[in-house]
């Protein structure tokens, strides 16, 4: 054995010693690995990010197979809004998404107007509600409210966003309550002012003007008519439409996506205050309230002040925004009624629910004008085709 072992030592000439790695390398094996590793992550990070879009892509629709129920059920399309400072739609598809807790909660609450999911939901009334205690089991309800999974893009933010009331209770147009990533597609044509296309109730004054503007998927409920639009009993709403309304094909139709919050704005909703002309950061208010520029929470458009004209248009074009885009206008900051409507923090897309319950993720650089504003518009009667 002796001589055995002298001779594999002494094999092909040379002696063979038992050593470690040298100091250069074990820099290259770590750097080799370290490079392996870069190569790695980016692919993890975008099959990551993949696996998020596709949830956010299962919870648009969720949300058109509950909106695709309500019309079986209720005999007409979810209504956007209930009236003037009430209730959004959204609300109304609890029962159609399995929360039918949630909606017996809303369903049982006082408040000025009556009791129901219809009542008032002006400023100051619904600050002083979403405020106190006894409404809101001491804030589990408002964390069951907020917790609906459903209403959050993933590549965005996890459940449980809750704007606050403002300290200020002289803070006009802020809308407390759950918040939301996904928003309904909303656009008015020939409206009054050229510039509303919130209102819309069933009200013997101009707000029947506005309400005849709608030209949008899901328009305002039907109400019984009433000159004080505070009074209204919108307890007493129907829908307005059948999906014969989307005469240009359910196919054709874009009905919710994902609204646009630049990176930083996250959370924030800020208002003006009363008597101030600016109105800024209604990005991220909850999506309970609507009324006055707090459209913004729950719709959004793709064109402002459009004639309807698509040979020689006006109003002003809102392009699919990515994640990082910003826009200021004077002094006004962060608007999402003057400036971005729809984005998601997807890379290069945002997700649209169509009529007919598909989801399509559309590229940012989609023209906003024709062919976004032509499949916002339930008769537009326009032929054009998503990329």
């Amino acid at each position: 054995m002796m001589v055995f072992r002298n001779k594999m030592l002494n094999w092909g000439g040379g002696n063979l010693e038992k050593r470690g790695f040298t100091l250069v390398e074990l820099l290259v094996v770590i750097a080799i690995i370290g490079m392996l590793i870069a190569l790695l992550l980016p692919a993890v990070q975008a099959a990551r990010e993949a696996a998020r879009r596709m949830q956010c892509t299962n919870h648009l629709k969720q949300f058109g197979l509950a909106i695709h129920n309500f019309h079986d059920t209720q005999n007409g399309v979810m209504p956007g809004w209930l009236g003037v400072s009430k209730t959004s739609g959204f609300p109304l598809l609890y029962p159609f998404m399995e929360q039918n807790a949630n909606y017996e909660f809303l369903m049982n609450q006082a408040g000025p107007g009556g009791v129901g999911i219809g009542i008032d939901r002006h400023q100051l009334c619904w600050d002083n509600e979403w405020d106190g205690t006894d409404h809101w089991n001491g804030g589990e309800a408002k964390k069951a409210l907020a917790s609906i999974s459903l209403f959050y893009c993933p590549s965005r933010r996890a459940p449980g966003g809750i704007c606050p009331s403002p300290v200020n209770k002289n803070i006009d147009d802020i809308a407390p309550g759950p918040q939301t990533d996904y928003a309904m597609v909303a656009i008015s044509i020939n409206a009054p002012n050229n510039d509303g296309f919130w209102w819309g109730c069933d009200l013997i004054s101009v707000h029947a003007a506005y309400r005849d503007a709608q030209r949008g998927p899901l328009r305002p409920a039907k109400l019984p008519r009433s000159d004080d639009y505070l009074a209204t009993n919108s307890n007493a709403w129907q829908p307005r439409d059948t999906f014969a309304w989307w005469s240009d094909g359910t196919s054709n139709q874009i009905v919710l996506g994902e609204k646009h919050i630049p990176q930083g704005k996250l959370g924030i909703c800020e208002g003006k205050q009363s008597g101030e002309a600016d109105y800024y950061s209604y990005g991220d208010c909850g999506y309970f309230r609507y009324g006055a520029h707090c459209t913004a929470p729950w719709a959004r458009t793709f064109r402002l002040a459009f004639n309807g004209d698509f040979v020689n248009p006006t109003g002003t074009s809102f392009p699919i925004a990515s994640a990082g885009d910003y826009k200021q206008i004077g002094t006004q900051g962060y608007n999402p009624l003057y400036g971005y409507g729809f984005g998601s923090y997807h890379p290069g897309v945002c997700n649209f629910l169509l009529g007919d319950g598909a989801v399509r993720g559309v590229g940012v650089t989609t023209p906003a004008f024709p062919v976004m504003t032509a499949f916002s518009i339930a008769n537009s009667g326009q032929s054009v085709s998503l990329p």
